[in-house]
């Protein structure tokens, strides 16, 4: 009675074994017919790294199969109808091709086009050192410190920040974002709105400007407030004044008459 009862529960085992084999081939084909069956759809990528400024050719460019379901929503299709723009910022190899990175003018207008509405472009003279040496380049943010003389009872210099967290749009006529290479210019383009690029031209006007580049992921207000040479120094506009009050105080003015003649001295 004993070996009929080993031999069921072998084939009890033997027959599950199969099943689970078998469901799980099943499972594995299936999954590997849903992979093979995915929809694609041709997408217009770029063969190369692009730099922004570049006006697309043929051979810029390739249509790829791409999976419909990750397909950028505003890709091309057609490589033919991408030829002759320019690049208003940078692709790398086989990143699809959007409308919001081309422009369909030449390059002399391309500038104009990274302007979003409402915004303005203004350039500002630089040196080696208030540009810092050459490390500020396109796509960067920086604040733009103001250095300008007051006028009244004390004549000082005042630092203070006037503009933050502001995008640099190019370095002279460079507008490449991918220009890792440190170059002095003597003119810094950034982005400003109306009310900003007025400032901005008053105190280029009155003072001097310098650029204190942010990091990548700062966006945080600066909050420095502002600083006179007198403070720098330890003294106080107040303590300055005195002596001169006092001094103007200790004059005394004298009309004299000779002649005809009327004359104001001071002693």
């Amino acid at each position: 009675m004993k070996r009929p009862a080993v031999f069921i529960a072998c084939a009890v085992v033997l027959g599950l074994a199969t099943i689970w084999m078998t469901n799980d081939y099943i499972r594995s084909r299936t999954q590997t017919a849903q992979v093979e069956q995915k929809v694609t759809v041709p997408v217009v990528i770029a063969t190369e790294d692009i730099p922004i400024g570049t006006r697309l050719e043929e051979r810029h460019l390739r249509t790829a199969a791409w999976p419909a379901e990750s397909r950028p929503g505003t890709a091309f299709s057609d490589a033919g109808e991408l030829v002759g723009k320019v690049t208003i910022a940078s692709f790398v190899a086989n990143e699809p091709l959007v409308p919001a990175k081309l422009a369909g003018g030449s390059q002399a207008a391309l500038l104009p086009q990274m302007i979003p509405p409402g915004m303005r472009a203004m350039s500002v003279p630089v040196t080696k050192v208030s540009g810092i040496s050459g490390f500020v380049t396109p796509g960067t943010r920086v604040d733009v410190l103001a250095i300008v003389q007051t006028r009244g009872e004390v004549v000082t210099k005042r630092a203070f920040t006037l503009l933050e967290d502001v995008k640099v749009l190019a370095m002279a006529q460079t507008l490449d974002e991918r220009e890792a290479k440190p170059t002095v210019v003597d003119t810094v383009t950034v982005l400003v709105t109306p009310a900003d690029g007025q400032r901005l031209s008053l105190a280029a006007a009155e003072g001097q400007l310098m650029l204190a580049l942010r990091g990548v992921a700062d966006s945080s207000p600066a909050n420095a407030g502002s600083v006179t040479a007198l403070e720098l120094t330890g003294g106080s506009p107040t303590d300055d004044a005195a002596p001169q009050q006092v001094a103007e105080a200790r004059h005394e003015t004298v009309e004299l008459i000779r002649g005809p003649d009327r004359i104001t001295e001071k002693f």
